[in-house]
């Protein structure tokens, strides 16, 4: 076993260091018999349960500081719920020769605070583990005796625990543990993050070597086993947290894919003999968490003094640490104005230090964002030496930054000028720019772009951007919190929009969106309004994680009636994972005021989510998906959410919208008009956001008003009630096939109401095509299904039904009811050639 160790676990220093933790062994151990509870005990084992090998009764005493005891043989110890402390000389983990495992439970999620008094607490071999959620703390005097090729292993088996070490933890050179992070079930999903902290100073005689790692590895011998394990039980990914705070480890740290390195608080200087981050490829990387003050003048700092290796880069992601007993309610903006406009502010921060005569790679150091530091990039990395200490140093930086510090008024703007920024300068290309009042940008409609000068714009604290010009470029806007922008005067004048109004705004260069992701994320999204007489185009690239609301119907500067919203999103936004959700906040169901969010691209509306996103894109009542050219929405993981009364899928003339996402029909009724097509498909509707296949009734309504309706998955239907208006065409394909299920099988499935389908008095053609010439090419197609329902929906469609089509194809359509035996039926047109009919 100790052949095939894990590989970082080899390398370890030969000589050991001399520890005070040598100076006592355990003799004479008296082992406990059996576990001392099942559940959460409140009595030490006492008299009676604990056996000294070789003899032939239990100790008839209660546990005392003259005897050392200990657990071997798989027994579990649990110390006593709440603060206590064990009085024992000593305890030992494991049998002294490592022959056999013990294991020290500690159950109660209310938390165990145990001091192991005199010698304290001696780890050989087995596990250490909570099962319960809670802080555990651990005091008196840890030694660890288990080996770095065969360690003790420390674990929470629950989500979020927290084992604090206030106590010294000893090893020497050629001893090591292991601590990892599971759940409780083999086959469990649950995220876990296990927080172990080292406090006090608590590693200064720790000379071994501490592997964190996510998973447990019951086979420690075989790097692979973490593989397996991870591949397993691993989605989403389990992390692992090493905390400490002040202080010195002269021993090594070992860091496999999603552990964390993390200070207990901003003033954390803590020091580490070696320090190597592992990579196994495709399984992710290790996070360097760095805490800032308040006002940002300090921050935490990691320092390695012998050997650093980077095998798996870091992700460095800093957070502002406040005092939530006297911090007031700051929101977003707040927060940061406090934090990067304070006059304490350190422009450069040193984070982590490298042994002499290394040079750290900057390649090998990411920054991440966090929510509670949402202007982080008004912060980058840098790497240099430290002018002091002559160290390779990775620092943060604090960009030059300049900030409103009053609102635009009507007649003047920030934008170009330098009246109101705090550096009393113009905005220029050297400087990154915050907005917590008003911006606007010039009055000026003469079609020339007007370009924002700074390297980046952010805006914060429900802000208002408002566009005053034909077109503005935004080389970098940032929005991190809750923000708005909207067109208050001129627009340019074009035809580019079908029925739209002549004046619209055009917003060019790229906007990234990290609003925070909150159950209700109208309170942090970044809304765009569309004011009376007003249309968007936004061709700048989008990108983040963020909610953007595009809201229509806003009446505002000096007009009483609200008006229809335009929004043309029209930029390659593969690099936008987040939502979009279109409103109209003066929309009641007796009007017809509508928002409308065109496009002409998929990629308009994001790239692809980690999964299924139910509401990627949501049109609340009379709000309209428009596309300006033909496309075909099918990204698996962006759902459609059509959310409450009367919303809309328009396609204009000559315009094929094929929708094969997910859709999740509020409750209401969803129109198509306009005189093109909609083709739609996709898996079996959704009828609420936790995923319902059971539709209310009278609801959920597809009302095809106006063009064409073309079904491609059977299952898209199931459980609508679609309503077929005089004068629009419901147009089948050919399938492939008639074997396959679905679509060829048939056609559109609906059994759950009783009239499923409701056409005109005077009955619906039903217009059969061939557009892939499936017919041509002699497949043995017997025929094209229209509708699968039940007997009930059969006889409300009983007549009303034939079918025309298709064209030129050589075979006549013949209608006719099919009765599947299951109680459903279904209305096909039977294809014959000549005097030929195939036959099912």
């Amino acid at each position: 076993m100790k052949s095939k160790t894990l590989s970082l676990l080899a390398g370890i220093a030969a000589v050991s260091a001399a520890l005070s933790s040598a100076a006592y062994t355990p003799s004479d151990v008296a082992w406990l018999m059996s576990q001392n509870s099942t559940g959460n005990p409140t009595t030490w084992p006492g008299a009676g349960k604990w056996k000294i090998d070789g003899t032939d009764a239990a100790l008839d005493t209660a546990e005392n500081a003259s005897q050392d005891y200990g657990v071997k043989d798989k027994v579990q110890f649990r110390p006593k719920i709440g603060t206590a402390t064990f009085e024992g000389k000593s305890l030992s983990i494991g049998a002294l020769d490592r022959s056999s495992t013990g294991q020290l439970i500690l159950r109660t999620g209310n938390g165990c605070d145990t001091t192991f008094a005199n010698e304290g607490l001696f780890l050989y071999s087995g596990q250490m583990q909570s099962w319960n959620a809670g802080n555990q703390i651990i005091r008196g005097k840890v030694t660890v005796r288990s080996p770095a090729a065969d360690p003790f292993t420390v674990a929470f088996t629950t989500a979020d625990g927290n084992l604090t070490f206030r106590c010294p933890v000893e090893a020497d050179a050629t001893c090591g543990i292991y601590v990892h992070s599971l759940a409780s079930s083999s086959t469990s999903q649950n995220q876990t993050n296990f927080v172990c902290r080292f406090l006090d100073d608590a590693l200064s005689a720790f000379h071994g070597e501490v592997v964190f790692c996510p998973v447990q590895a019951s086979v420690k011998s075989d790097v692979s086993y973490y593989t397996r394990s991870y591949n397993s039980h691993c989605t989403p990914p389990y992390f692992v947290t090493f905390k400490t705070d002040s202080g010195t480890m002269p021993g090594s740290l070992t860091l496999y894919p999603h552990a964390i390195v993390a200070p207990e608080a901003a003033t954390t200087d803590f020091t580490v003999g070696t320090l190597s981050s592992v990579s196994l490829p495709g399984y992710g990387t290790n996070y360097l968490d760095v805490a800032i003050s308040a006002d940002a003048s300090i921050c935490s700092i990691l320092r390695v003094t012998d050997s650093l290796s980077l095998a798996s880069p870091l992700f460095v992601r800093p957070t502002i640490t406040v005092d939530a007993a006297t911090a007031s309610p700051l929101d977003y903006g707040d927060l940061h104005l406090f934090a990067a406009t304070n006059a304490a502010a350190a422009t450069r921060l040193a984070i982590l230090k490298a042994p002499a005569g290394t040079t750290l790679d900057p390649a090998l150091f990411f920054l991440d964002l966090d929510d509670a530091l949402p202007h982080l990039p008004l912060y980058e990395l840098e790497v240099s030496a430290d002018p002091v200490d002559g160290l390779s140093t990775l620092w943060l930086v604090r960009k030059p930054t300049a900030w409103l510090t009053a609102a635009d008024t009507s007649s003047s703007t920030s934008f170009t000028s330098n009246a109101r920024w705090s550096d009393k300068t113009a905005a220029n290309s050297s400087k990154d720019y915050v907005a917590f009042f008003e911006l606007r940008t010039p009055g000026n409609n003469s079609g020339a772009e007007q370009t924002f000068p700074g390297a980046s714009l952010t805006i914060v604290s429900n802000v208002m951007l408002a566009v005053r010009s034909d077109v503005v470029r935004f080389n970098d806007l940032r929005i991190f919190g809750k923000a708005r922008m909207g067109n208050l005067a001129n627009g340019r004048t074009s035809g580019y929009f079908v029925d739209a109004p002549a004046n619209y705004s055009v917003v060019n260069g790229r906007i990234r969106v990290d609003t925070p992701q909150e159950a209700n994320p109208a309170a942090t999204a970044f809304v765009i309004h569309s004011y009376p007489g007003k249309a968007w185009t936004f061709n700048a690239e989008i990108s983040g994680r963020g909610t953007i609301y595009l809201q229509g119907g806003t009446s505002q500067q000096g007009v009483s009636t609200p008006r229809n919203g335009w929004y043309a999103i029209l930029g390659l936004n593969t690099n936008y994972y987040g939502t979009i959700h279109v409103r109209n906040d003066a929309a009641t169901a007796s009007n017809d005021l509508r928002t409308h969010l065109l496009v002409n691209d998929p990629r308009n509306l994001g790239g692809p989510l980690p999964s299924f996103q139910f509401d990627a894109l949501t049109l609340e009542l009379n709000c309209a998906l428009r596309p300006l050219a033909s496309l075909t929405l099918d990204d698996e993981s962006r759902g459609i959410h059509m959310a409450k009364g009367r919303t809309f899928l328009t396609a204009d003339a000559g315009i094929t919208l094929t929708l094969k996402e997910r859709i999740t029909y509020g409750n209401g009724v969803v129109v198509k008009d306009g005189a093109g097509e909609l083709v739609l498909g996709g898996p079996q509707p959704w009828f609420s956001a936790s995923g319902s296949t059971t539709p209310v009734g009278d609801k959920n309504v597809l009302d095809v008003r106006e063009g064409t309706l073309c079904p491609v998955s059977a299952e898209a239907f199931q459980g609508l009630a679609v309503v077929i208006t005089n004068g629009a065409t419901l147009a089948v394909n050919v399938p492939a096939s008639n074997t396959d299920g679905g679509i060829g099988q048939y056609g559109m499935l609906d059994t759950t109401w009783d009239a499923p389908l409701t056409v005109p008095d005077s009955g619906l053609i039903v217009q059969l095509r061939d557009p892939d010439g499936v017919l041509a090419s002699g497949a043995r197609i017997r025929r094209v299904p229209v509708c699968t329902v039940n007997a009930a929906g059969r006889a409300s469609l009983e007549g009303k039904l034939s079918v025309s089509g298709p064209v030129d194809s050589g075979y006549a359509a013949v209608p006719a009811w099919i009765d599947n035996g299951d109680g459903t039926h279904t209305f096909a047109a039977e294809l014959r050639r000549g005097t030929t009919i195939f036959l099912r």
